[in-house]
């Protein structure tokens, strides 16, 4: 009896063990299920930011001050953005909004990973009369990710000249030609270039929308000279980057 008895709590004994072994066993499987779980959430996340920017303040001759920020923004993440939403406030030294520019539109609104897009927007600061109250910026970028892709068009014979002055600051004029090389008609063309000094950094950006639509292979020329930029940028560009694509809106 006494072996029997010795037997069965044996026996008892090696099931416990098993158990636990299999609950351990499953929660490190679940851990482990969990942590992938979050590192392929954190791959999927879009990671949007700003790679190079400018802003400046200016009083044009009619006595308003007006403000111009333009950036370079990159898709640093694993999967392609689509920009939901661009928002930059403008700021005094003490980190007060003099003015907010909402809902800036970047070129091209998709950007594949470790791609870039360009932002670009001028305004006036309409409670603000010395240009020197504007110390600082800080923009809000939302994002999604997307399976889409950009229709990016191409771009040649780029040239830049200096601009034509009048009630408004235009110190660049920026020509060139698109071309749509898709099998699909273009008809929402947008247009932005980049202007960069002789160390790469940004000074400003200009940008339009084309009023014309591009058949397949279809090309086109183009002037940009808008937004207003401040002057004193005037002598310093020396490279020119040129992006062009056709918006899905």
């Amino acid at each position: 009896m006494k072996k029997i008895c010795l037997l069965i709590l044996g026996c008892l004994f090696i099931l416990a063990l098993t158990a636990c072994s299999s609950e351990s066993q499953t929660t490190k499987t679940d851990e482990s299920q969990h942590s992938k779980k979050e590192v392929n959430e954190e791959k999927e996340k879009t990671k949007v930011e700003i790679s190079n920017e400018t802003f400046a303040a200016w009083k044009s001759i009619t006595g308003a001050v007006w403000v111009n920020y333009s950036a370079e923004i990159k898709n640093t993440g694993n999967v392609s953005a689509r920009i939901d939403d661009i928002v930059v406030d403008f700021l005094d030294g003490d980190e007060k909004i003099l003015q907010t520019a909402p809902m800036i539109s970047p070129i091209p609104d998709i950007i594949p990973s470790n791609e870039t897009a360009y932002i670009t927007e001028s305004i006036t600061l309409e409670t603000v009369k010395d240009p020197a109250e504007l110390k600082n910026t800080h923009i809000n970028i939302e994002s999604s990710k997307t399976d889409d892709e950009p229709m990016m068009l191409e771009t040649d014979n780029i040239e830049l000249s200096k601009g034509k002055h009048s009630d408004i600051q235009m110190p660049y004029l920026v020509t060139g030609t698109v071309t749509n090389p898709h099998s699909e008609k273009a008809d929402n063309i947008l247009i932005s270039a980049a202007l960069y000094n002789d160390k790469d950094e940004l000074l400003g950006v200009l940008k339009r929308t084309l009023d014309i639509s591009l058949d397949p292979n279809g090309s086109e020329k183009f002037e940009l000279n808008y937004p207003e930029l401040p002057d004193e940028i005037s002598g310093k560009v020396s490279k020119v980057k040129v992006k062009a694509y056709n918006s899905s809106y």
